[in-house]
């Protein structure tokens, strides 16, 4: 068939395939198997061999954190056992959903096997495992990491501002850190677009626009509409009456190896067809009490997967573990 697709979900390596998937343009907001990439360059960088890996499995969640958490952490744990010769990772499962559970136990078990903690959690259990792991005096000792691959505007990750009035606490809490992430979006300049969206699905008295999530998938979706709608324009003013016109194997050349000025956000597509993604190393900033992208450091070998070089030249980070 002569179709074009284009996706803008969550991508997985399947879907990466060009060659079986010709006609398929992948517009992701976010790769989970690049957050996964991104977390062992960060391991290679650092000569980091052993580190422990808590999965909180949240079965008790009904808003989908759940199922985010697994998208973000599970090609990870794949990418690990892919290199099982490289890397000594125990990973251990616990349910903060659980009024029964205990989150100091994980952390105690981790903490004997390395100081390299992956948590693999949403934002407020997060926060809930730093706070048991200062008492357990283990936010000094270990480095704590957390993907973060999707936001929503009324879900910040680390909403610190609540926490200026004891800065001491919360530079303790955080300050051995480390977050991956994609490039945050921007939310502000997305407002209109969201209003208009949110103007069109109340007309649709089927659909309660005002109960939505507003994510980067969906405002990945937008972006995708537009290129789209660019690329049909284009080659339906060249060919008006001509089959190319709708061709989906012509249309998706339209898309590859192109950069498309959208009012959001650039879009850039590879030759394959695929959005061009980037990674970004964040660490707590004890003076602007936020979390910043983390500055090259030209002694060390920057993470061919990330956009910046990954070495911050304070805290556990550069030592071998």
């Amino acid at each position: 068939m002569d179709w074009l697709a284009i996706l803008s979900g969550p991508l997985n390596e399947q879907w990466l395939d060009a060659k079986r998937y010709t006609n398929t343009i992948r517009y992701g907001a976010t790769e989970s198997v690049l957050l996964g990439k991104a977390f062992l360059s960060l391991l290679d960088v650092y000569s980091w061999r052993r580190l422990s890996v808590i999965f909180d499995s949240q079965k008790g969640d009904r808003r989908g954190l759940n199922i985010r958490t697994q998208q973000e952490c599970m090609p990870i744990l794949g990418l690990l056992r892919q290199r099982a010769a490289d890397f000594h990772f125990l990973q251990i499962d616990v349910d903060s959903t659980d009024p029964k559970a205990n989150l100091s136990e994980p952390l105690l078990a981790a903490k004997t096997h390395s100081r390299i903690i992956l948590l693999c959690t949403s934002v407020h259990p997060f926060q809930r495992f730093l706070n048991v792991a200062r008492e357990l005096n283990m936010t000094s000792t270990h480095v704590f990491v957390f993907v973060f691959g999707l936001e929503v505007p009324e879900e910040r990750y680390f909403d610190l501002d609540h926490m200026k009035e004891n800065p001491e606490n919360t530079t303790e809490l955080f300050r051995n850190v480390l977050v991956i992430r994609t490039i945050p979006f921007p939310w502000l300049d997305a407002a209109s677009s969201i209003q208009l969206i949110k103007q069109r699905k109340r007309s649709d008295s089927s659909f309660a626009a005002d109960m939505f999530s507003y994510n980067e998938f969906m405002m990945n979706s937008f972006d995708a509409v537009q290129s789209t709608m660019i690329v049909l324009n284009e080659s339906c003013r060249e060919h008006p009456t001509a089959p190319q016109c709708t061709s989906g194997r012509l249309l998706a050349d339209r898309f590859s190896g192109r950069t498309f000025n959208l009012p959001l956000q650039q879009g850039i597509i590879t030759s394959s067809g695929s959005r061009v993604l980037f990674v970004d190393l964040q660490y707590y900033d004890s003076l602007k009490f936020s979390f910043e992208v983390a500055t090259p450091c030209s002694s060390v070998l920057s993470c061919s997967i990330m956009r910046v070089s990954c070495c911050i030249k304070f805290g556990p980070y550069c030592t071998p573990d």
